[in-house]
């Protein structure tokens, strides 16, 4: 017990504790390292799933994200399906951000409008 009364406490011997990283930017370049991406806050998206109603994709599902906030099952909207716009059917509706989405955002088209 003598050696830990004896032992210097760091907090109030002028130094600065050494405890914490003095480089606190190498511990976020190091969690972009290793998880091969870039760290940052997703925006919400609203990703609908759309079944098409006309034209050579004509009973097909796809993801789409909506632009429209206030879209709901049920609405008639417009939709590019292949090279050209269709009508669909929104069967689904989330709200999820690029990490939980359910089809890459950089691959996922958008809703023209709601009919």
């Amino acid at each position: 017990m003598a050696e830990l009364a004896d032992a210097q406490d760091l907090e109030s011997c002028g130094q600065p504790c050494r405890f914490k990283s003095c480089y606190p930017h190498h511990f976020n370049s190091m969690i972009h390292s290793m998880g091969g991406g870039v760290i940052r806050e997703y925006d919400k998206l609203i990703y609908v799933f759309v079944q098409i109603e006309d034209g050579l994709y004509k009973g097909e599902k796809h993801w789409y994200i909506s632009p429209f906030p206030k879209i709901k099952v049920g609405d008639r909207v417009e939709v590019p399906a292949g090279s050209r716009l269709s009508f669909g059917s929104v069967l689904r509706v989330e709200n999820v951000t690029a990490q939980t989405a359910p089809f890459p955002v950089n691959r996922t088209k958008e809703v023209e409008r709601i009919l």
